[in-house]
């Protein structure tokens, strides 16, 4: 399998999984969307899960906790590389420094579930 079908089929996965572990909870949950869970939702707790089945999906990539090189943070996000980009459940297209994921960019980590909500495809820009 191929990293994007990889990614997909993980994303699938994933929001299948949250979307059961939140209707195991009990009816006083009104405070989620009717839409959740959403790629960004990944991102938030999820994002080990979604890592770990694009490896073993498409062995081409492996993943790490991410790591602050020059203060040692811990960003507490998981995401996968194929050595030459960094991707997570936000962003498919893949980006060469793994500070310039969504994740870490407030102003842009919103749009990817716009066109799942839509009848669009996972990863399209609206």
């Amino acid at each position: 399998m191929n990293l994007d079908e990889a990614m997909e089929a993980a994303t699938a996965a994933v929001l299948e999984a949250m979307s059961a572990s939140v209707l195991q909870l009990d009816d006083s949950i009104p405070a989620y969307p009717e839409a959740y869970p959403l790629t960004w939702d990944i991102n938030n707790g999820w994002c080990e899960d979604w890592g770990t089945e694009v490896e073993r999906l498409c062995p081409d990539v492996y993943g790490e906790w991410l790591e602050d090189e020059e203060t040692g943070e811990d960003m507490s996000h998981y995401a996968i590389t194929n050595g030459l980009f960094w991707y997570d459940s936000e962003c498919p297209e893949g980006v060469e420094d793994w500070h310039d994921l969504p994740m870490f960019d407030p102003d842009d980590r919103r749009w990817m579930h716009l066109p799942l909500l839509t009848g669009g495809t996972w990863g399209d820009r609206p």
